[in-house]
């Protein structure tokens, strides 16, 4: 468990601090308030940092450039990274 978590210069965050973490979290506001952007980070957190994380990130918000060829991998994509720091 953790017991805070801080972001600093992920996405929309400059700086994030949350003093305080329980067992169980409820993450609530309003729409495009960065809700998911903090799953994010923890998830990115979780990961150990894996870089191959961020390309899943990028996917899932369509923010991946792909090649030429419709069926390359995303592991060879051109990616936009500077959306996500």
């Amino acid at each position: 468990m953790l017991p805070s978590f801080e972001i600093e210069n992920f996405r929309a965050f400059s700086q994030l601090r949350i003093g305080h973490l329980g067992g169980v979290n409820l993450v609530v506001g309003r729409n495009n308030v960065g809700k998911t952007m903090l799953l994010e980070a923890i998830r990115f957190y979780a990961s150990g940092g894996n870089p191959t994380l961020l390309i899943d990130l990028l996917q899932d918000r369509d923010e991946i450039l792909l090649g030429h060829h419709s069926d390359e991998e995303p592991r060879n994509a051109h990616l936009h990274f500077a959306s996500l720091f």
